[in-house]
């Protein structure tokens, strides 16, 4: 994820180094830019090309809710992965920021591997998103020849990165 670009938005300049130290070791991407708030966070976002957005939620002039809705509402970051680390885990938080279209939540206080991991996510998702992906497609039948047996299925649909068949479960296909 070296070509990768991040903006860490967050009022804590202690949270700021340790998500910025994170993804500089951990992924070894150099484009790590840092906002103290939504405000700031939103000038960046305008002004550079920005590929994953990591914000606190609580934060003063624009909060990461804040950020998120006007992220989401933006044509050109729309499509932007956006992680939203905070304190507040209760039920309404996390589902206002599912519904906002948060990409992953994370809780504060988290590991590196939590952070990498909501990143990893965040990216394989955004990158499966703009997969051209061919569904709804007239019925296509494969035949699957195993060491024992044929295997009859139907191609659901595809894209570059695969297919998805549509068959019964049997012990020669088993894939770890």
């Amino acid at each position: 994820m070296q070509d990768v670009s991040f903006l860490v938005v967050d009022d804590c300049q202690l949270v700021r180094n340790l998500v910025r130290n994170t993804i500089e070791n951990r992924l070894g991407s150099e484009n790590v830019y840092t906002a103290a708030d939504g405000i700031e966070a939103f000038e960046l976002l305008n002004a550079r090309k920005i590929d994953i957005i990591i914000a606190d939620w609580q934060m003063p002039q624009m909060d990461g809710d804040e950020l998120l809705r006007r992220v989401r509402k933006s044509e050109k970051l729309k499509t932007t992965p956006f992680i939203m680390m905070s304190s507040l885990g209760d039920k309404e938080h996390v589902l206002a920021a599912i519904q906002n279209g948060v990409s992953q939540y994370v809780m504060k206080p988290f590991t590196a591997e939590k952070l990498e991991d909501a990143i990893q996510k965040s990216w394989n998702s955004a990158n499966r998103r703009g997969a051209v992906r061919l569904s709804s497609l007239p019925e296509h039948r494969v035949r699957i020849q195993t060491n024992t047996r044929k295997i009859a299925g139907t191609v659901k649909n595809i894209s570059h990165t695969g297919m998805l068949i549509e068959l019964t479960y049997c012990r020669e296909l088993h894939l770890l």
